[in-house]
């Protein structure tokens, strides 16, 4: 559910403020480079 004002990158910073939290897996400053889908075939995009 994406709500109409979101803003990824300040979500990002607030999340990994969160003591404990190590990464949100958001990517909303740096996109990924390579994402790995696991299905049954797994499956790389880059």
């Amino acid at each position: 559910m994406a709500h109409k004002e979101a803003r990824p990158v300040a979500l990002e910073t607030q999340l990994n403020q969160i003591p404990g939290a190590v990464n949100v897996g958001l990517f909303a400053r740096r996109k990924a480079d390579v994402v790995i889908v696991g299905t049954a075939t797994p499956t790389v995009i880059s």
